[in-house]
Formats: structure tokens, sequence, C-alpha cells
């Protein structure tokens, strides 16, 4: 019988409240239960289709399309984890699970192995098998170390690339705080794509590098030039003579230089791979000064903003301290380095300061790759 036989007219469902002993009837369930139950139902129907068919079929193969309609994450993440612990107690029922989906949350609780992703940029929609993925990057070197941090990255945080028309990653808090406002302002054509933001520091960007490959999405890498000196590895300015960069992700990725004078001269095509472009500081003026970080960098972009309208920042203190009493724009883009230097345990802060700001402008370097990646 099907499973739309044993639910029409001959069950009553009761869902427990709690410990109290009181029970919702049928008709208070929310729709995400009844889809639940009724797939279950319609699986267990197929089970049993099978166990009374004669001969028994060799394969069989079963289709659950968008299993996540309706269902909260935290249910979608129980069903998938749970469908095949069922299907694999049902032994010998050789079946084939197929589920097609749109939830990052199923992704990442079904793992690397199980995944076939669609690659729409791909002439006739090629189909691209993950373990293969999960198979070249074990073969490189540090591959298992690679992977294991994708899979927690995963699980701990969202695999919405997956379905991205666009990727971002970027650095810190302040930059996802900013990033839609800066795309309103300098890239409006982002906001009628699906972009998929995702925050992962200046030394694990680079982390990324297989999978991006191998997923083909057009991806922004928003990062910090990071310079240090060039004997104590300390944080500098990006003026300091012979200064190098700490940043893992240009080092070793893009534009794959280490010195911050050579950073500086590459070119646009330099900062591209394929369907990948890296985007960190460069000056905002010809012979202008760069900065170190993105707090630097706006404040930069902004001198005569903030000279302005410095009045009604919570964290003017920083900027009164390294440029003085009423700085000018020269004051505040002269000490831009020392007064991000101060504000660094602040960067929450910094960005819901900016908010407060009207007709700012968006810094050059990210300015160039929102611009690109429309």
């Amino acid at each position: 019988m099907e499973g739309s036989g044993i639910l029409r007219g001959s069950t009553r469902l009761q869902y427990p409240s709690g410990d109290d002993g009181f029970h919702l009837p049928e008709g208070h369930n929310g729709l995400g239960y009844s889809k639940l139950i009724f797939t279950i139902l319609q699986v267990i129907s197929f089970h049993q289709a099978y166990e009374r068919a004669a001969p028994k079929p060799a394969l069989q193969v079963l289709f659950i399309e968008e299993p996540e309609a309706h269902l909260h994450p935290q249910m979608q993440e129980v069903f998938i984890k749970n469908i095949q612990d069922f299907i694999n107690r049902k032994a010998p029922w050789k079946v084939q699970v197929v589920i097609t989906t749109h939830s990052s949350h199923i992704v990442a609780s079904g793992g690397f192995h199980t995944v076939r992703y669609f690659d729409r940029s791909e002439p006739d929609g090629k189909v691209k098998d993950l373990s293969t993925f999960q198979a070249k990057v074990t073969a490189t070197p540090h591959g298992d170390e690679t992977l294991r941090f994708l899979r927690q990255y995963m699980v701990l945080h969202r695999c919405d690339m997956f379905f991205a028309d666009k990727v971002i990653l970027i650095e810190g808090t302040a930059e996802r705080l900013l990033l839609p406002e800066m795309v309103r302002r300098c890239a409006e054509g982002l906001l009628h794509q699906y972009v998929s933001v995702i925050e992962v520091g200046d030394a694990y960007a680079v982390r990324f590098r297989e999978l991006l490959e191998f997923l083909n999405v057009r991806t922004l890498v928003i990062t910090d030039i990071d310079s240090v000196g060039p004997t104590d590895q300390r944080a500098c300015s990006p003026t300091t003579a012979g200064a190098l960069t700490s940043n893992s992700t240009l080092k070793k990725w893009l534009p794959g230089e280490s010195g911050i004078t050579e950073l500086l001269a590459v070119d646009s095509d330099a900062k591209e791979h394929g369907h990948v472009r890296v985007a960190y500081q460069v000056p905002e003026k010809e012979a202008g000064v760069c900065a170190r970080s993105f707090e630097d960098a706006f404040i930069i972009a902004n001198a005569s903003v903030l000279a302005r309208d410095l009045r009604h920042l919570e964290l003017k203190r920083a900027f009164l301290e390294e440029a003085g009493a009423d700085p000018t724009e020269g004051d505040i883009e002269v000490h831009a380095y020392d007064i991000a230097k101060r504000l660094s345990k602040h960067k929450t802060d910094f960005a819901f300061d900016v908010m407060l700001l009207e007709d700012w402008v968006v810094p050059r370097y990210i300015a160039e790759g929102l611009q690109w990646l429309t």
C-alpha cells in the first residue's frame, strides 16, 4: 500500500508536547512534521513492496526530491543522517538513494564523498563527483589536514557556496558587517545574484583553493596585505623598507609574491587565475599611502569624511590621540596606520561607527574587486 493510502482515513496522529502527558492533535502540527512522516511512510512502503516482489529486483533507485521543503535546519540534518541508517538496517535491500537538494545543511551533513555537483557553467551541465575531489586533495601535501579543515568548516559554518552564483571570501567582522553596503555603493549588480560570503581570515583562504577550483564558481578573495618587518616579522607599515607579507594567501596562491614592493607592483592580470581574483590594499591614489588592513584603508579613503564627521564616532579618541585635536584630512591620512593599530581590538565598534557616517566611499581595492566580480 502506498504511503498516501496508509494515511488516508485509517490513522490518527498525536504528538506529545512534553513530559506532562498532554498531546497535540494532528491538525495542530506544522507542515514540516507532516511532510517528514509522509516521506518516512513512503520509504517504508517501498521497502515492503520490495520484500513482496518475486523475483526481487537486482537494484532499485529511490529518488527523494528536495526534502528540505518545510523542514527547519535541525530537522534537515537529522533526516539526512538517519535516512541512510534506516536503509542499512533493511539489508539486503539493494537500493541506491538519490537526494536532490538546495540545502547547505543537508550537503554539510552528507559529507563530500556523497555529493554530486551540477556545474551550470559547463555547456552540457557537467556533473562533478566530489569523491574525486576528496581523493585529489588527499594526494596533495598536507591534503588530509586541508580536507579535515574543510569538513569541520562546512559542518560548523555552512556550505552554501555549492549553490551560489558568486563567492566572496573575507577576513573579519568589519568587512562582513559593511560588505552589503559596500556592494550597494559600488557593485549593485551583485544585489540581484546569490552571493555566498564566507569569513575565513587571512591564513585560511588558501585552504579553499582546491574546492573553489573544483566548483568553478567566480570568486573574489578580499584579504589584507599584512606587512611585517624583514627581520623581526613584526607588524609594520607597508612603507617600511624591505617589508614582507605574512599573508599565506598572497604568498602561496595569488599573486604568489612575498615582498610588499612586488605585491604593489603587480598588474590586475597577476591577481587573477581562472575564475578567482584576489583583492588587497593598494594606494588610493598614485604615489599615495598604502594601508596594511581594512581599517586603515577605510580611514585613508575617507580621511575627508572623518575629518568632517569625527564628532559622531564613539572611537574618536583613537583619532585624536594619534592625529591631534581637530585633525585635518592630511593629519588623518598620515596617521591612518597608527589609528588602525589602536582600533585593532575594536573592529566591530569601528564597523558600527562607519554605519553612522554619510557619503563614505569604498576603499579602492575592494571596489575594484567587487566590480570585477559583477
